[in-house]
């Protein structure tokens, strides 16, 4: 198997990893807000135009004020699950790169690097299918929306990295993760951590926040002892 195969085998698993955490919001059962706003937090360890959301939520010719202030909550948590999902596709095109020149270098270096990302991108994956299964309650559009932040890790690799790889420095892409880290900063305090708060006290989305921050740093550590 030639070195390209295997990093693009080893890029497309680490970012097919935010699937998993579209899969894991069903292990939480049918769809409330108080699950919506644990996950939430849990997530916030980690813009765009506003699309047409009428194919989710059809607008009825007559509805009463209570019906609409319905709709219209599930149709700001649906798109908070597009923005995230948007934010970490952004995320993940620097990272596919990464794990891509890794493994260009070696499967010893390079598979390590693809656990310890594809690790965290299942809370990635979990930040956009939450809000998607919460406001429509379909498994499938949660998973989908998923699936799709996670397909551009391979696709930046593809593109970028086999096209323009003789351009590439260390110093080019870690330029690109920082920039896209102060996205990923913005919607946690922005956007995740304020929903959250909207469903759950504060003191829960404190707790669960903080269990999304120790499962981080558990994959910063793995990633130090390999010495990534």
């Amino acid at each position: 198997m030639s070195s390209f195969t295997t990093a693009m085998i080893c890029t497309t698993c680490s970012g097919l990893a935010t699937a998993i955490g579209g899969i894991v919001v069903y292990l939480f059962g049918e769809p409330d807000y108080k699950k919506l706003g644990k996950m939430l937090s849990f997530s916030a360890e980690k813009l765009i135009p506003e699309p047409d959301l009428s194919r989710f939520f059809p607008k009825p010719k007559t509805e009463t004020d209570e019906q609409q202030q319905i709709r219209k909550e599930r149709e700001g948590i649906l798109m908070l699950g597009i923005k995230t999902a948007f934010s970490i596709c952004l995320h993940n095109f620097p990272e596919g790169i990464a794990v891509y020149m890794a493994c260009l270098h070696g499967v010893e270096s390079g598979l390590p690097l693809m656990l310890v990302i594809a690790g965290h991108n299942i809370p990635e994956g979990l930040a956009v299918a939450a809000p998607v299964y919460s406001s429509t309650g379909s498994k499938w559009e949660a998973f989908k929306w998923a699936l799709i932040s996670g397909v551009c890790e391979p696709f930046g690799a593809l593109t970028v990295g086999a096209l323009f790889y003789p351009f590439l420095t260390p110093s080019a892409i870690e330029i690109c993760l920082c920039g896209v880290s102060g996205i990923m900063v913005f919607m946690s305090i922005v956007e995740l951590i304020p929903s959250s708060l909207k469903y759950i006290s504060p003191e829960s989305s404190a707790q669960y926040f903080s269990f999304g921050m120790a499962f981080m740093a558990f994959g910063l550590y793995f990633m130090r002892l390999y010495s990534l």
